[in-house]
C-alpha cells in the first residue's frame, strides 16, 4: 500500500514526473500506466500526438526544476531535464518515453511503447538480466522488447558513417584486414597458461563491471550510439579504468579520470587504447583504424604497436609495424566483447582478444613500475659477462620473487632479468600474490558438500564449501529478481605467496563479504584472510580474500538447521 513512485513522460528532451504516494508495484501503478497506452496503431498515433501536444503547452506553463521536493504531494507533477532515479524512497518509476517509444521501468529501456506487452502477461514480463538489472524476461514475447538501434543518419557512404580523411603518414603502404589473433600477436593458436589466467581474471572483473548501478543504465542504449563524442563519459572512464587494472605490471587500485575521455591512452608503452562508437560492420572498423592512426602521427614510438579500438560492445586489435621502410597496418575483425545481457557464461571471444594481448610480456614495464614500485632508480642495466646466465636461470629466480617492489628491484640488476621479470609479468600479480591457475568450476556439477548429520565431525574442504554457497546465493538471487548470475562476477585462483600455495577468491565486494561472514558464522578458526578491497567506484567495488590450498573447516555447526540456510 504504501509505496511511493513516479509515473513519468518524456518528450523532447524534457521530463514531466507525477508523484504517486502508494501502490506504484506493477499490479497497481504499472497497470495503470501501460493502460493508457491504445493497442492498434491508428489509435495509438492518435493518442500519441495529442499527449505530445498536451506535454508541449504543460511546458509552456510551469518552470523546469531538477532539485526533488522531500514534501512532494500525490498527484504533483514536476518538469525536469534530468532522468529520476528509484532508490530507498522511490521504489518503482514507469517512463513513457516518446522521443524513443520507449516504456521504461526504473530507467531501463524494457518495452516498445508502440507494440506493448497484454496486461494479462505485464507482470511477467518483468524481470532482472543476470547482472541483476531491470530487464525483460526471457519469456517476454520479442515484439513487445525495446531495442536500441543506431541512429539514422545522413552519409555519403549509404551505410550510416561519415567518410573521414585518410592517415597523412605512410601507414597505408600495407594493409591486412581481419588477421586472426593469434597471427596479428605472433603466437601460437592454442591459449597459454597466463593467457587463460589472464582471461578468467578479466572476466571476473568484467562481471563486477556490468553490475555497476553506474554503468548499467547505459548499457542497453550503446547500440544507438553512432559518434564516439555520443558516448557517456562514465562509461569510458570506468572501462579504462577496468582494462588499467588488467594492463598494469601490478593490480594497481586506478581512479583516475582523464581529463578528456575520448583521447587516445596508454594502456602500456607499446599499447593504445582508442573508443569508437560502433564496430558492428567493416566500414565503421576501418573508420575507427583510421582515426586512431591519425592520432598517432605525432608519436615519436618506433617498432611495433598495438591498439585497442573499444565500443564496450565489441573489440578490435590493431597492429602497427612502424620500423624500416615498410609501414604496415592490421587488424582483427570486431570481437564481441560484453557478454549477453542473458549469458549464463563470462566468456566472449573479445574477452579472450583482450586478456590474450594482456598477457603478452611487457618490455616496457619499468615505465609504469617505477613511479610508485620502484626501490632504484631506473638505469639501463650494465651487460657484463659475469650477468650472462642462460634465461631459464633469470626466470627461475624470478619466479621465486613474489613482492612488487622485489620484482622491481630484480629487473634494475640487468638487462636479462628485466626479460626475465617481463615474463613472469605475464601472470596477474595481486597484492602480494601470482595468480598462476584459475579453478575451473562446472557449477552445474556443484553439491552440497556438508557431511549428514550422523557425520558431523567430518571437516569440510574450503574449495568444496565456498561454490556450493555461491550457487545457493545465486539461485536465491535469481528466484528474487535482485541481483542475477552472481557467479559471473567471481572466479578462484591458485596463486603463490611466498612460495606457498593459497587460493584467492575474486568477486564483488558485497558478495565476498556475505561469504565470509558464514564461514566465520560456521566456524571462527578457519583459516580464512580479512577481505581487502581492490578496488572501489560510483555502485563497484571489487575484492578479494585468500586460504591456504588446503584449508578446511568444522562442520560441527553445519548440522544445525539455521546454519544450513542461507542468510
Amino acid at each position: 500500500m504504501g509505496t511511493p513512485g513516479y509515473l513519468v513522460y518524456r518528450y523532447n528532451g524534457v521530463y514531466f514526473i507525477y508523484f504517486y504516494r502508494f501502490d506504484s508495484y506493477p499490479d497497481a501503478l504499472g497497470l495503470e500506466a501501460l493502460s493508457q497506452i491504445p493497442v492498434k496503431t491508428k489509435a495509438f498515433n492518435k493518442w500519441a500526438s495529442a499527449k505530445m501536444k498536451e506535454l508541449t503547452e504543460q511546458l509552456a506553463q510551469h518552470d523546469v526544476r531538477d532539485d526533488e521536493s522531500s514534501e512532494e504531494e500525490h498527484g504533483e507533477c514536476r518538469i525536469a531535464r534530468t532522468r529520476p532515479r528509484n532508490g530507498t524512497s522511490i521504489e518503482w518509476i514507469y517512463e513513457l518515453d516518446f522521443d524513443n517509444l520507449a516504456f521504461h521501468i526504473n530507467g531501463r529501456p524494457m518495452f516498445k511503447l508502440d507494440c506493448r506487452p497484454p496486461s494479462a502477461i505485464f507482470e511477467e514480463c518483468i524481470s532482472t538480466d543476470s547482472y541483476g538489472h531491470m530487464a525483460p524476461s526471457l519469456t517476454t514475447p520479442y515484439m513487445h522488447r525495446y531495442i536500441p538501434t543506431l541512429k539514422a543518419k545522413a552519409a555519403e557512404g549509404g551505410d550510416g558513417h561519415s567518410e573521414t580523411p585518410a592517415p597523412s603518414i605512410a601507414f597505408d603502404s600495407t594493409r591486412q584486414n581481419n588477421s586472426t589473433l593469434h597471427e596479428l600477436l605472433d603466437i601460437r593458436e592454442a591459449l597459454t597458461d597466463q593467457e587463460t589466467v589472464r582471461e578468467a581474471f578479466l572476466q571476473a572483473l568484467i562481471g563486477q563491471f556490468l553490475r555497476s548501478y553506474h554503468v548499467g543504465p547505459h548499457i542497453p542504449w550503446l547500440p544507438a550510439f553512432m559518434e564516439r563524442e555520443e558516448l557517456p563519459p562514465q562509461i569510458c572512464n570506468m572501462a579504462y579504468n577496468l582494462l588499467q587494472m588488467v594492463f598494469a605490471p601490478f593490480f594497481i587500485r586506478s581512479t583516475h579520470r582523464p581529463s578528456d575521455h575520448l583521447a587516445l591512452k596508454w594502456l602500456r608503452g607499446d599499447i593504445f587504447l582508442w573508443f569508437a562508437a560502433d564496430l558492428s560492420s567493416p566500414s565503421s572498423q576501418q573508420k575507427a583504424v583510421d582515426a586512431s592512426v591519425r592520432e598517432l602521427e605525432t608519436c615519436p614510438k618506433q617498432g611495433t604497436i598495438f591498439g585497442i579500438l573499444f565500443s564496450v560492445l565489441d573489440v578490435v586489435i590493431v597492429r602497427l609495424d612502424t620500423s624500416g621502410d615498410r609501414k604496415m597496418v592490421a587488424h582483427t575483425a570486431a570481437f564481441p566483447f560484453l557478454p549477453d545481457q542473458y549469458a549464463m557464461s563470462p566468456s566472449t571471444s573479445g574477452i579472450t582478444a583482450v586478456a590474450r594481448l594482456a598477457a603478452q610480456a611487457d618490455p616496457t614495464f619499468m615505465l609504469k613500475a617505477q613511479t610508485s614500485l620502484a626501490a632504484c632508480s631506473v638505469l639501463p642495466p650494465q651487460n657484463v659477462s659475469s650477468q650472462r646466465f642462460p634465461e631459464e636461470v633469470w626466470i627461475d629466480i624470478a619466479e621465486h620473487v613474489y613482492r612488487p617492489k622485489d620484482l622491481v628491484s630484480l629487473a634494475c640488476s640487468t638487462q636479462q632479468s628485466r626479460s626475465a621479470v617481463a615474463h613472469v609479468l605475464r601472470n596477474p600479480h595481486v597484492a602480494d600474490f601470482r595468480l598462476v591457475q584459475p579453478l575451473e568450476i562446472d557449477w552445474s556439477l556443484v553439491q552440497d558438500p556438508t557431511p549428514s548429520l550422523c557425520d558431523a565431525d567430518h571437516p569440510i574442504n574450503l574449495c568444496d564449501y565456498i561454490p556450493w554457497y555461491l550457487k545457493l546465493y545465486e539461485e536465491y538471487a535469481i528466484r528474487e529478481n535482485k541481483e542475477g548470475r552472481v557467479t559471473l562476477c567471481y572466479a578462484a585462483f591458485i596463486a603463490v605467496r611466498s612460495g606457498s600455495p593459497v587460493v584467492v577468491h575474486l568477486a564483488d565486494k558485497g558478495l565476498l563479504s556475505s561469504t565470509l561472514r558464514k564461514i566465520k558464522t560456521i566456524d571462527g578458526t578457519a583459516a580464512v584472510s580479512s577481505l581487502a578491497e581492490l578496488s572501489k567506484g560510483k555502485g563497484w567495488s571489487s575484492a578479494i580474500f585468500w586460504h591456504p590450498l588446503s584449508a578446511q573447516m568444522n562442520s560441527t555447526k553445519l548440522a544445525e538447521p539455521h546454519n544450513r540456510k542461507l542468510f
